[in-house]
């Protein structure tokens, strides 16, 4: 289990552009559409490699409508353990350019985010170094806002 992710992924900062805004939403408001709960399960478990089972209890505290004869099946569905459906791997980046296709989402949850230019707010990580100065955003090493 790698508790470093683990913390990333329950505090809305692994990185991703759109999977940190829809968790920091989701620790905000206590709810977040179908779509982008099944990607921060999807996210978890098949990018991060984290047991659906670990997750589960950030969820649960998270979420203001917790019912747990949804949360369990629909948590184990979506991280492919029930047998009977395809896997349900989403494209973050893609969820995001579909979702908010112009980042006002992403900007409204992830404030340091909110300089990045358009063209870099799914993929802050092509940013150009000039570019991460100007707007005050750090791709990689250590320290400042880091994003990829």
């Amino acid at each position: 289990f790698n508790q470093q992710y683990y913390d990333a992924w329950c505090e809305g900062r692994t990185g991703f552009p759109f999977v940190d805004a829809c968790m920091r939403c989701l620790i905000r408001c206590g709810w977040v559409n179908f779509r982008m709960r099944a990607m921060l399960v999807s996210f978890a478990t098949y990018n991060l490699w984290l047991d659906w089972k670990k997750i589960a209890g950030h969820l649960a505290r998270v979420f203001l409508d917790y019912e747990p004869g949804i949360h369990y099946p629909q948590l184990q569905m979506q991280a492919g353990t029930t047998g009977i459906n395809a896997m349900r791997v989403y494209n973050v980046t893609k969820q995001g350019k579909d979702q908010d296709p112009n980042g006002i989402f992403i900007r409204n949850f992830c404030p340091e985010l909110k300089d990045v230019p358009m063209e870099y707010i799914h993929e802050p990580c092509n940013m150009p170094l000039n570019v991460q100065r100007k707007v005050g955003v750090r791709i990689g090493g250590s320290g400042g806002n880091r994003y990829c």
